[in-house]
């Protein structure tokens, strides 16, 4: 499989995980009163509702991240240019990540 369809499959496959996770995502706000913080905290100490809003925030920035890089490859034609877009594109991404992680653990451990 070359690495234009594999890279076109991926955004596939992440578009339709978000699906569902999108809908449990707001039903989940819609439901919660958010302007009780100790609701909100409790409610994060499930650990089904702390997997998925983990599920959720990584699959989304995968997904972001494979869209950006396409939009970087088809736009920036400068060869130096385009290898800094993609590498500060992914390290935005995976600091965007490695915080989410970060601040969903720390509120429900």
């Amino acid at each position: 499989m070359s690495n234009g369809v594999r890279h076109w499959w991926l955004q596939r496959v992440s578009s339709i995980a978000l699906v569902p996770l999108s809908i449990w995502f707001v039903v989940s706000l819609i439901a919660l009163p958010l302007s009780n913080h100790a609701v909100l905290v409790d409610w994060l100490s499930h650990s089904w509702n702390t997997l998925l809003l983990l599920l959720f925030a990584l699959v989304a920035t995968w997904h972001s991240q494979l869209g950006v890089r396409v939009v970087i490859e088809d736009y920036v034609h400068t060869p130096g240019l385009n290898t800094f877009a993609l590498l500060a594109s992914t390290a935005a991404h995976v600091l965007i990540a490695v915080a989410v992680i970060y601040a969903v653990l720390k509120i429900a451990l």
